[in-house]
């Protein structure tokens, strides 16, 4: 990195050196909104899809809890008719399903869409971490042969105090022509009620209508949307803006966008992460990367996940290079081994000479 009057270069290498695994931890995965039944022509299923990728068996458990702020049972468990064409052994009606994925096995779990239309929301534990994703589908029962209305998939969400995320309404969308919507499904996944806060923002910032308060129960979930929250306030025809949540405790969160009218009515994914995301500068290893003379100039503050991208068994560095002004204070945290990483590695800075 070239240097200048009163800037240095630094450059930091991070070598990986492969030891023997360590044990991984246990992990928990969480699915905002899970949708079952029927409502009008439509049948939803909610299909979990669940792949081992490690070598090792791996103890699965998926629970499922009530939703709804009118429902008072909401965070209650939830007795579901489950399905799997993959192991008739799990399959029944159970609020809790623990079973065990032999090494590298994929399951596919699904509900049977049976009897009205419910909404609530998993949990999925395991011993070990795995590939989980969840897809919502809408089905035509009603024809023969059934067929499927559309489908949206969504990853498990992590769970934080804050989230912000797109909230779109267009009565007549000029893209597409057709109405959309914005909705969101909001789980408290604690043992104690919490209260949120959602503000609602116009697309140059400023504030739309007073903030409102949702209060969660223990293990509750609130699936809505977001003009719904809002129905105060009136707003265009065509809105673009910014809804956030916050939150005393962490929650976790998914959204969809509606694209419905003349002959479609389509819901979406929306990807929705924490806030605290945006708080760093995400990079990845980036090959060649292993001399000063190709190292990846990074802006701080930044998140680097590196890997060991070589054909062999030696070590492997990756240079990353940062502009610093005098009197600046860096700070370079490696956390390979807080995250059960196989790899030892150093943490070399050296100056732009």
């Amino acid at each position: 990195m070239k240097s200048s009057a009163g800037v240095c270069g630094i450059t930091v290498c991070f070598c990986f050196v492969l030891l023997t695994a360590t044990t991984a931890r246990g992990a928990e995965y969480i699915f905002p909104q899970v949708a079952d039944g029927s409502s009008g022509s439509l049948a939803y299923v909610t299909t979990f899809l669940i792949n081992n990728v490690r070598s090792s068996s791996n103890t699965v458990t998926i629970s499922f809890f009530q939703g709804g702020l009118s429902n008072p049972d909401n965070g209650q468990p939830w007795i579901l008719d489950l399905r799997s064409n993959d192991r008739s052994d799990i399959a029944g009606r159970n609020s809790t399903l623990t079973f065990t994925l032999a090494g590298l096995e994929t399951v596919n779990v699904l509900t049977a869409g049976t009897g009205p239309m419910l909404t609530g929301w998993a949990k999925i534990q395991t011993t070990t971490p795995l590939d989980v994703s969840e897809i919502f589908s809408a089905l035509r029962p009603d024809l023969s042969p059934q067929k499927l209305n559309w489908e949206a998939g969504v990853l498990s969400n992590p769970a934080a105090p804050r989230f912000s995320f797109e909230a779109n309404f267009s009565a007549d969308d000029t893209i597409i022509g057709t109405t959309v919507n914005t909705g969101y499904a909001i789980v408290n996944p604690n043992a104690d009620p919490v209260d949120l806060t959602a503000t609602l923002y116009s697309r140059t910032g400023a504030q739309v209508g007073q903030p409102k308060v949702i209060t969660l129960p223990a293990n509750g979930q609130l699936a809505e949307f977001v003009n719904q929250r809002f129905s105060d306030v009136q707003l265009p025809p065509s809105f673009h803006g910014t809804m956030r949540l916050s939150a005393e405790l962490n929650v976790a969160m998914c959204a969809l966008r509606w694209s419905y009218g003349a002959a479609s009515d389509v819901f979406s994914a929306l990807a929705v992460n924490p806030d605290f995301t945006l708080g760093y500068n995400p990079y990845n290893d980036r090959e060649p990367s292993t001399a000063p003379a190709n190292a990846l100039p990074i802006l701080l503050p930044a998140e680097i996940t590196g890997s060991k991208n070589v054909p062999d068994t030696n070590a492997d560095g990756d240079w990353y290079a940062v502009g610093l002004t005098a009197g600046q204070t860096l700070f370079v945290v490696l956390v390979a081994d807080l995250m059960g990483s196989p790899y030892d590695g150093d943490i070399i800075l050296r100056d732009a000479s």
